[in-house]
Formats: structure tokens, C-alpha cells, sequence
């Protein structure tokens, strides 16, 4: 593996021991695993296939055989395939001739039969099985669609052209986008909070806030987050337009696209890593806390207008505006003017009950209901 200080991605510089769980699914060596797993996967069900009599069916103990192949994969298998590439230049057929290493010779010709390269439905160069038809007319290739792409856990669309549209990969990246936003605006809040002092950080012993400002705490690690949520959403904006549209439906530029869909979720899954980190070392200041909502009395304003306009008082709106509106008041103020009020001894002792404090509503049963 190569030196970390000598990566070109922080993702796998800097970041790389964060993120090393994402590897096993984004890497190279993750997509020539799965796509061996596929081409072991098709030759196996389509030596099942009655109405195909040249190939035999494939025994348990040769299947065992053909599935160790990519349940044992690794990196040396993985630089055998890129090996084989730099003569193919082309990374499927680098995985077709790997294979064919691997098996009998009665069975290379049955590898990656009538598939493409981006082929997982399996409808051929076109998406109509024109070639399958051709070879075997007898076959119902629309039901051995559905039975193999159902066995590895996947809907069928048998609607495709060369390629399986892209429409429910942009989908999930536009859900990925908005929960982005989400986080992006905790992370600003969160801030905004430590930066007034109602919220505090724990210290950690030999961390270091400031070069030149040896008091500081910074708020790190929602600045981290904040930061990679933007660069992930950007990322994954540019996937939701850019991969459902393919010129002619011949396009193929979205592959050197959709091999970047690791370093966009990787930004993600780094912030929320910081996210969590930030979350867990947050304290309150109580003190503070409790200062700021005794200086806004005026926030009760939205309750004393409430029940006034409960009691049919007129101008209700209008005397908490003259009271409240653009100033700071005071407790004694607000006690003042309820005292005051033409409504009922009940009313003004719910009233004098209130403080900013205690001003919460159902916020305690809607948390606990969560």
C-alpha cells in the first residue's frame, strides 16, 4: 500500500484509517470482486439452463470451486486481473481472461456469454437479448433474467438498453443530498452554540485549539463535517444529472463517473464520523443557558396573545406588538401587563407561571415519543 502522505485524496491520505471500512465495497479491488462474483454467478445458472444443451450442469463441487474464486479474492488476485489489463485496456475483458485461467478450457467460451461490459440485467448489447435469441430461440431469456438477477438479491428492470438505467442509483443519491442539507445545518447550529457559550466541549488532555490561543476549543469536528457534507453533496449532484442521460443510450462516460461514487459517499460517511465525535464531547452551559433566557421575556409574547385572543380581547396582537416589538422587556414588565389583563384568575395564573424557561410546550412528550 502506498504512503499515506503521498496520497492525492485526503480519503486515502489523511483520512485513510477512518474510512478503510468503506474500501471493501468502493475500491478497485471491491469492483473486480463483485464483477468476478457475477460472471461466476452467470455461468453457473446458465449451465442449469435445460434448453441450453451444450453446457453441462455444473456439479456442487465445481460450483464450491468457481465461488472460492471471489469469496477468496484478493489483492494479489486483483493485481493479477490489472495485470492482464495493461495488455486488454479494458478492465471486463482483463476479468473474463482471469477466469478463464481459473477453469477448464471447455468453459471459456461460455464466459461472459452474450454479456456486456456494464451488463447486469443481462440484456445484451441492447438491452432485447437479440443475441441470446439468435443462439438459443428456445430459451426464455426474460424468465432466466428474472430468476438469476432475483438469486443475487436485486430487482429485475428488463426495460434497459446496453446499460441498466441509472434512475434508482440518482434517486438514492438525491436522498443522500437532502439528508446532507440536514446535517450541514446541525453542524452550523451546533457552531453558532459553542461559539455564544450555551454549549460547551469537554476538554481532551493534550489537544490543541489555536496555535497562538491556548484557551481555544474550536468546534473541529462540526467544521469537518460541515465541510465534507458540501463536497459529498456536490459530488453526488453532479452523479443525479449527469448518469440518467446517455447519448443514443450508447453513452458509456458514465463509468469513469460512477466509479467515483466512494469518494463522495466516503466525504459523507467522514462527516458523520466527525458529527457523532463532535456530539459526544458536547456539554451545556447551564449557566449561560439560563442567563440568555432570562434577559428575552418577550418570547412569552406569543402566549399571552394566545389566550387573550382565546378570551376574545380585542387588539390582541396589537398590545403585545406595542409591548414587545423591537425591545428587550423584563420580567417585572411581562408580570406588569398580565396583572393588568381583563381575563379570568386562571387565565392570569397559568400566565405568571411562565418563564422563558419553562416555556416548552409538548417538547418533553415529543422527545420521549421518538
Amino acid at each position: 500500500m502506498s504512503d499515506p502522505l503521498s496520497a492525492l485524496s485526503p480519503l486515502d491520505g489523511r483520512y485513510d484509517k477512518t474510512l478503510k471500512d468503506l474500501s471493501i465495497y468502493f475500491s478497485e479491488e471491491a469492483l473486480i470482486k463483485y464483477r468476478l462474483k457475477i460472471e461466476v454467478e452467470y455461468l453457473i445458472s446458465l449451465s442449469h439452463e435445460q434448453t441450453i444443451k451444450e453446457l453441462p450442469p455444473l456439479i456442487e463441487h465445481d460450483q464450491n470451486k468457481l465461488r472460492t474464486l471471489y469469496l477468496k479474492f484478493n489483492s494479489l488476485d486483483a493485481k493479477k486481473v490489472k495485470q492482464i489489463e495493461k495488455t486488454t485496456n479494458h478492465d471486463v475483458k482483463a476479468i473474463e481472461y482471469f477466469l478463464q485461467e481459473k477453469v477448464d478450457k471447455k468453459f471459456h467460451h461460455w464466459i461472459h456469454f452474450s454479456l456486456t461490459s456494464e451488463d447486469v440485467k443481462f440484456g445484451g448489447a441492447t438491452g432485447t437479448w437479440s443475441a441470446h435469441l439468435v443462439a438459443y430461440p428456445n430459451t426464455d431469456w426474460k424468465n432466466f433474467s428474472k430468476r438469476f438477477i432475483s438469486s443475487l438479491g436485486l430487482e429485475p428492470n428488463l426495460v434497459t438498453t446496453q446499460i441498466e438505467p441509472h434512475d434508482s442509483i440518482s434517486e438514492s443519491f438525491h436522498h443522500i443530498v437532502r439528508i446532507n442539507s440536514i446535517l450541514i445545518d446541525l453542524c452550523k447550529d451546533m457552531w453558532f452554540y459553542i461559539s455564544r457559550g450555551v454549549l460547551g466541549q469537554n476538554r481532551v488532555k493534550d489537544e490543541v485549539g489555536s496555535s497562538t490561543m491556548p484557551h481555544k476549543i474550536n468546534p473541529i469536528q462540526f467544521e469537518n463535517a460541515e465541510g465534507n457534507l458540501g463536497i459529498s453533496s456536490c459530488l453526488l449532484n453532479h452523479f443525479t444529472t449527469k448518469l440518467p442521460v446517455s447519448r443514443m443510450q450508447r453513452d458509456l462516460s458514465d463509468s469513469t463517473v460512477i466509479r467515483n461514487q466512494g469518494v463522495a459517499l466516503g466525504h459523507s460517511y467522514l462527516a458523520l464520523n466527525n458529527l457523532l465525535k463532535g456530539l459526544l464531547r458536547i456539554t451545556l452551559n447551564k449557566q449561560s443557558t439560563s442567563k440568555e433566557l432570562n434577559e428575552h421575556w418577550e418570547t412569552l409574547g406569543e402566549a399571552i396573545q394566545t389566550v387573550l385572543r382565546k378570551t376574545n380581547t380585542p387588539n390582541a396582537y396589537e398590545q403585545l406588538k406595542k409591548l414587545t416589538r423591537g425591545q428587550t422587556i423584563s420580567q417585572a414588565s411581562v408580570i406588569s401587563f398580565i396583572k393588568n389583563l381583563n381575563i379570568s384568575e386562571k387565565d392570569k395564573e397559568n400566565l405568571l407561571k411562565l418563564t422563558p424557561e419553562n416555556y416548552v410546550g409538548l417538547a418533553p412528550i415529543l422527545i420521549e415519543s421518538l
